[in-house]
């Protein structure tokens, strides 16, 4: 039996290290691990549970990775990789705009998102008037608060929209964000306008495209 392509080690195993057991009798099958560039490493595997080839050559993966680094994203760096992008929010839905606007804000939009690390971009809502919400939700939706005095506020998100436009889309995100003092300096970058103007021009913001409106698009010209 010949398992080929297997990662590539930077030393050879050693026979004494638990994640490469030493060989067994002859008379156990023996398999042939080929790696990338061609070296060839034997090893008699036995018949208990754990001694099985596929098991082996995962336990040989793990070692192969063992000394990968993962990438951490430094504060400093993450700061010079900022941009800006503008969202028109007219005829979007509430909840799945929001989601979009958190990725951004959180920086899983780039390959060096790290967790700790603002590494998010900056974000401008205009038309946030015009945000629509599916179902019955305008009439069923309510937002409580508590002031400090017996009792506990509430009211529908009709009322809150019609009082405060730009709320609504402010609260969605913020709750999507780490309940932390990371996810409030997150919630900083982004900048809502009830209108379809903003005074961000100098930043020279540049169009979002949303990644369920590239996927349809590109869907629809390949029919």
């Amino acid at each position: 039996m010949v398992i080929t392509d297997i990662p590539k080690l930077a030393n050879r195993p050693d026979p004494g290290n638990a994640a490469f057991p030493p060989p067994q009798p002859a008379n156990y099958p023996l398999v042939t691990l080929v790696d990338s560039e061609g070296s060839r490493y034997n090893h008699a595997f036995g018949a208990g549970r754990w001694d099985h080839p596929r098991v082996w050559l995962c336990m040989w993966r793990v070692a192969a990775l063992a000394g990968t680094k993962t990438y951490v994203a430094k504060p400093a760096e993450a700061r010079a990789d900022q941009k800006w992008w503008h969202v028109d929010a007219e005829g979007k839905v509430l909840g799945r705009l929001a989601s979009e606007i958190a990725v951004v804000l959180m920086g899983k939009h780039k390959p060096r998102y790290t967790a700790h690390v603002d590494t998010g971009d900056y974000v401008v809502v205009t038309n946030a008037s015009k945000i629509v919400m599916t179902g019955k939700k305008w009439s069923q939706k309510k937002y409580t608060w508590y002031t400090g005095y017996p009792g506990l506020r509430s009211e529908v998100a009709a009322d809150r929209h019609q009082r405060k436009p730009g709320q609504l889309l402010k609260d969605a995100v913020r709750r999507m964000l780490p309940k932390s003092k990371l996810g409030t300096t997150m919630l900083r970058k982004l900048k809502i306008c009830v209108g379809p103007t903003h005074n961000h021009q100098a930043q020279q913001p540049k169009p979002w495209k949303s990644p369920r409106q590239v996927a349809r698009r590109t869907h629809e010209s390949l029919q």
